[in-house]
């Protein structure tokens, strides 16, 4: 590998592991708001959107206006082409909803 290619797997690597993906949007009040998604798919935690948060708002801090989690699962039936058992796979779908204070 050569050194470019090794200092783009050092860089990018952090940066895929525990992607959140942030939109600003309104609020309740009609104050500016943020949904948070940190959902499996993306390599994210709730602890990736808390800290997300923190990094949105700062010092200021963070009011938590909805939480929630919906937990999705596929599968298929087994085949000649798959094993006896078949596959399935499941997923924990995250979104944070914020407001600076």
């Amino acid at each position: 590998m050569n050194k470019h290619g090794l200092f783009f797997s050092l860089v990018a690597l952090p940066l895929l592991a525990g992607c959140v993906t942030t939109k600003e949007v309104y609020g309740p009040d009609g104050g500016k708001a943020y949904t948070l998604n940190c959902s499996d798919d993306r390599g994210a935690t709730w602890d990736h959107c808390y800290e997300k948060a923190g990094e949105i708002c700062r010092e200021n801090g963070y009011t938590v206006l909805e939480k929630n989690m919906d937990q999705s699962a596929s599968g298929s039936a087994g085949t000649l082409d798959e094993e006896v058992f078949g596959r399935y796979d499941s997923q924990n779908n995250r979104v944070l909803m914020i407001q600076c204070n």
